[in-house]
């Protein structure tokens, strides 16, 4: 025994520029093993941005559960962005006839995308308003049921703002893709004829959705349910 108690602490260290983090975590790695004759006790370097998150035992917070929560959103994203298109698929035969007439009228396809890419986008954006006063209204909620203290105030950073208008562009260029090749590529003499196109391949890929998004959301359900039985377990 070395002796009856054991002190840990966090040291800060400035390094000089131009030094080597990882060089610097070797020596003193070895000098420790060097000293002691064991690496029961070799210090460990971390970067200051990456304390918080990535902290050795109890304390702090955990990039783990970040990521877990980031996969989880953007599972769901994708569960809505292929309901959106199903959704939108099956209701184009509505706004063939405005369609056909626009390419008519002279239209080319180009011009049908963007149109729909343009709608898909001002969806996204309202959508996105939307989430935000949600997330305003129910914070408090959310804080009295948990037991925390987090605040919105982070969306005025620069960096989250254009993640965030970054994220509902990737969205409605997903979303927005397949309505707006489908719709574009209807003949104008077809829909004028009363033909709107080949809605058996469409109701096809319709179905394809559908199935597509039951197996994301049973394997969210079953993943969220095993997560479950993991805390579960280790809280009996």
């Amino acid at each position: 025994l070395r002796g009856f108690s054991n002190q840990n602490f966090f040291v800060f260290v400035q390094l000089q520029k131009g030094s080597s983090f990882n060089d610097l975590n070797r020596k003193i790695k070895e000098f420790v093993v060097a000293t002691y004759s064991s690496d029961e006790y070799v210090p460990v370097l971390r970067p200051f941005a990456r304390f918080h998150l990535y902290r050795l035992g109890d304390g702090g917070g955990s990039i783990e559960q970040i990521r877990l929560i980031g996969f989880l959103g953007a599972f769901i994203l994708l569960i809505a962005c292929i309901n959106f298109m199903n959704l939108t698929t099956a209701r184009s035969g509505n706004r063939s006839k405005e369609i056909g007439m626009r390419k008519v009228i002279g239209a080319f396809q180009k011009d049908i995308i963007k149109q729909f890419y343009f709608e898909t986008s001002l969806f996204v954006l309202i959508s996105m308003v939307f989430t935000v006063f949600l997330a305003q209204l129910f914070l408090p909620v959310f804080n009295t049921l948990f037991q925390k203290e987090l605040t919105l105030e982070s969306l005025q950073s620069p960096s989250l703002l254009g993640f965030l208008i970054g994220t509902s562009l990737i969205t409605a260029l997903v979303a927005g893709s397949y309505p707006a090749l489908l719709m574009s590529s209807f003949q104008p003499i077809r829909i004028i004829k009363g033909f709107s196109g080949s809605s058996l391949k469409r109701a096809g890929f319709r179905k394809v959705l559908v199935m597509v998004q039951f197996s994301l959301a049973i394997g969210l359900i079953a993943y969220a349910a095993g997560i479950y039985k993991q805390l579960y377990y280790l809280q009996t």
